[in-house]
Order: structure tokens, then C-alpha cells, then sequence
């Protein structure tokens, strides 16, 4: 019986040692499983985690790329509209020179034409200045002779007028008369209001005659050949003065020669 009761107590140890050692066995199965279901899902969690990363850094590649993109094209465009503003701005300059310089030109030509046109005038007046009797006349002067040579004897012909210039210039190359032709025919006496040439005088005919072409053509050639006169200072038409005043010309200076009702003397 002790021997049954032997078997019995080693049974039921061997029983409970094969529990205790197959509890185990599950326990550690069941912390693989539960390791390898953990592994799985960490592996899985960094395999959907990896891909998100991945995409969102492709999507910011690909707005950065498109940003430089878009600045690329942009500083392009900014680069083009640069070259044609600096295009347009060269060519307004160009053409603001072009035509800086045609007025230039143009003003530099107007110059040329108005100094060759003063030149020209200078020429002509120098020309019409000169004279037989190297006298500096002013364009008064020469209007004051004129008038002269009018009211004297503009009715009479063509010798009596160069006579009566001929006179008015040689007074003025005369050392007892005025240097210039306006004192010549304006010449008076102060104290007694007599007037060397009787049309002068206030009122007269001089101020109010009209110069023709003829007294004109008169005047200008002895302008040009000089005296006619031979010398002549004074002249006197005796039929219509006194026979003292015809007297005095005759008693005081030479008489040179008679034509159309007057007479020409010189000094003696």
C-alpha cells in the first residue's frame, strides 16, 4: 500500500509539474505573440509613417521648384521688360540727339546766312557810303542832301541839280564851312535867322518836298564822280534876290559859270 501511495504522490507531482512548466510555456508564447503582434504593429506604423514624410517633403519639393519656377520666369520677364524700356529710352535719345543736332545745324546755318546777309549789307552800305569826296555820310545826311537838291532846283534839269550837290559838297570839304552835310544845309546865322539855303528855314519847301528818281540819280552821281562845279561853294538865282545880295557875290568871290538861271562862284 505504501507503494501505491508512492506512485499516487509521484504522479500527482509529475501532473503538477508538467501544468506548472506547460503554464509557462504559454506564458512565454503569449509574450512572443504579443511582442511579435507589438513588432508588427510599430513595423507597420513606420511603414504608413514613412510614406506621409516622404510625400509631404516630394509636395514641398515640388512647390519650392515651382516657386523658383515662377521666380525664374518672372525676373525673366522683368529682364526683358528692362532691355525694351532701355531699348525705347536709347532710341529717344537717339532720335532727342538727332534732332538737338539738326537744330544745330539748322541754327548754325540761320547764323551763317544772317552773318553772310549783315555782311553783304555792311558791303553794300560801305559801297554806298563811299563817295568822290571821301566824306562819312550818314543815311540822314544823304536824305538832307537829297531834300536839298529837291527844293532848290528839283523843277530844272539834271545839270542845274549835280551843280547844286556839287556845291553842298564842297562846302563840306571847305575849312570855313560845317565838316558833315546835315551842318552844311542847316547852316544859319543865329543872330540874324538867315538861312545859307533859303528852302531850309522853318516853313520851307525842304520839309515838305518829295524827292523824285531824278534828283535822286542826280545826287548819286556826284556821290560817285565827284565835283561837277569845279569848285563851286555858292550859287544865286540874281532875278530873285537883291541887287546888294547879287552884288556881294560878285564883289566877294569868283564867278565860275552861268547856267539855267543861275550863277556859281568859288573863293577867290
Amino acid at each position: 500500500m505504501k507503494k501505491e501511495f508512492k506512485w499516487i504522490i509521484l504522479s500527482m507531482l509529475t501532473v503538477c509539474l508538467s501544468l506548472n512548466m506547460l503554464s509557462t510555456a504559454n506564458s512565454y508564447s503569449a509574450k512572443a505573440e504579443n511582442n511579435e503582434v507589438n513588432e508588427i504593429v510599430v513595423a507597420d506604423g513606420e511603414a504608413d509613417k514613412t510614406p506621409l514624410s516622404d510625400l509631404k517633403s516630394a509636395e514641398e519639393e515640388a512647390r519650392e521648384a515651382a516657386e523658383v519656377a515662377r521666380l525664374a520666369a518672372e525676373a525673366e520677364r522683368q529682364s526683358r521688360e528692362a532691355a525694351r524700356k532701355a531699348e525705347e529710352e536709347a532710341a529717344r535719345v537717339a532720335a532727342e540727339n538727332a534732332k538737338k543736332e539738326e537744330r544745330k545745324k539748322a541754327e548754325e546755318k540761320k547764323k551763317e546766312e544772317e552773318a553772310k546777309k549783315k555782311a553783304e549789307e555792311a558791303k553794300k552800305k560801305e559801297e554806298a557810303d563811299k563817295n568822290a569826296y571821301n566824306i562819312k555820310m550818314s543815311a540822314k545826311d544823304k536824305e538832307n542832301l537829297y531834300r536839298l537838291v529837291q527844293s532848290e532846283v528839283g523843277y530844272m534839269d539834271e545839270k542845274s541839280k549835280i551843280y547844286v550837290a556839287s556845291v553842298v559838297l564842297n562846302r563840306v570839304k571847305h575849312k570855313s564851312f560845317p565838316n558833315t552835310v546835315t551842318g552844311v544845309v542847316l547852316a544859319h546865322n543865329e543872330r540874324t535867322g538867315v538861312y545859307q539855303f533859303s528852302p531850309v528855314k522853318p516853313g520851307g519847301r525842304f520839309w515838305r518836298c518829295k524827292v523824285s528818281d531824278s534828283t535822286r540819280k542826280a545826287v548819286d552821281k556826284v556821290l560817285k564822280n565827284g565835283d561837277y562845279s569845279n569848285g563851286a561853294i555858292a550859287f544865286v538865282a540874281k532875278r530873285y534876290t537883291t541887287y546888294r545880295a547879287a552884288s556881294w557875290f560878285d564883289n566877294t568871290l569868283h564867278h565860275l559859270f552861268h547856267h539855267n538861271g543861275q550863277d556859281y562862284y568859288r573863293y577867290r
